[in-house]
């Protein structure tokens, strides 16, 4: 299943070099293992993950793993379970 998780309220002066750091390595080993699809900070303070998870919880435990949420650097706002659609299942065509 995939899961698109809405962050919110970016605090900048919380963000040391050493979370930042430890941030990106937990992003990496999500990625590596095929987990983290996307993700990325928007304009607006926001930010957004794509991960592939067996269930809800396990979406929000990868989550909470995180230093930048463990370090308040950003507050979870919102989950959604989400259907992808690729190429590769013709964007849900006749699903």
């Amino acid at each position: 299943m995939t899961y698109l998780i809405e962050l919110k309220g970016f605090q900048a002066e919380l963000c040391t070099s050493e979370l930042l750091k430890a941030h990106v390595l937990h992003l990496q080993t999500l990625y590596c293992q095929k987990k983290l699809l996307f993700c990325g900070p928007c304009k607006d303070g926001s930010a957004f993950f794509l991960f592939s998870a067996a269930s809800q919880q396990e979406a929000l435990n990868f989550l909470n793993q995180d230093p930048f949420i463990i370090h308040s650097i950003y507050q979870f706002d919102r989950i959604k379970e989400i259907r992808l659609a690729t190429p590769e299942n013709q964007f849900l065509l006749g699903k």
